[in-house]
């Protein structure tokens, strides 16, 4: 879907769902995929999981995801 939309993707880059959700299949909305590099994918997975663990798994805000 994304190289449909915006071409293909650059070397050293990848898709990062905003969601955290890697069974997302919405792509709607420009900023729900992100272009990053991987150095900056792991970083937010970090933060997410950070942020999970303070808040608890169902103390934060609500995502909006479609499963596949």
């Amino acid at each position: 879907m994304w190289t449909n939309e915006h071409g293909y993707i650059p070397g050293k880059k990848e898709l990062d769902h905003v969601c955290r959700n890697r069974l997302c299949i919405r792509y709607d909305s420009e900023d729900h995929l992100q272009l990053v590099t991987r150095k900056r994918n792991i970083l937010r997975q970090w933060e997410a999981r950070k942020a999970a663990s303070q808040i608890g798994h169902n103390g934060g805000p609500p995502m909006v995801c479609e499963e596949a």
